[in-house]
């Protein structure tokens, strides 16, 4: 078990975003009993000044939601990996295990919309 956000929201203020990540350590550090120091971006959302943020937080890799296999070129805080879903089918799977799929044209995936915390806030309180 390792980090996400404890809210599954990202934020564009350094202060909260920290805040979520500490939060959510000691939540996986209470539920695992061990600490976390690895993240994955909520939704596929991140901007450039995570990578600081994350390694201030001691996080020590994070994972994107951008399609491929890593290599020494990675940039440890936006790794990209493969999304094994219900609608991948057992071919495309063997290709990402194999190394295949990393050479063929690949689908890009758009970030969940609302995962950011500003955006978020900014919508209509619902009525019910």
């Amino acid at each position: 078990m390792q980090l996400h956000t404890h809210r599954h929201r990202v934020s564009r203020d350094q202060e909260w975003f920290t805040r979520e990540i500490v939060e959510n350590r000691e939540r996986v550090r209470a539920a695992a009993g061990a600490g976390a120091v690895h993240f994955c971006y909520p939704g596929g959302n991140y901007l450039e000044e995570f990578g600081g943020w994350l390694e201030g937080c001691g996080v020590e890799t994070a994972t994107t939601c951008d399609p491929g296999l890593c290599s020494p070129e990675s940039r440890r805080h936006f790794l990209p990996r493969f999304m094994d879903m219900n609608s991948v089918r057992e071919i495309e799977f063997r290709a990402w295990v194999s190394g295949f799929a990393a050479l063929m044209p690949r689908r890009t995936y758009a970030p969940a919309g609302g995962q950011f915390l500003e955006d978020w806030r900014k919508q209509p309180a619902r009525q019910g």
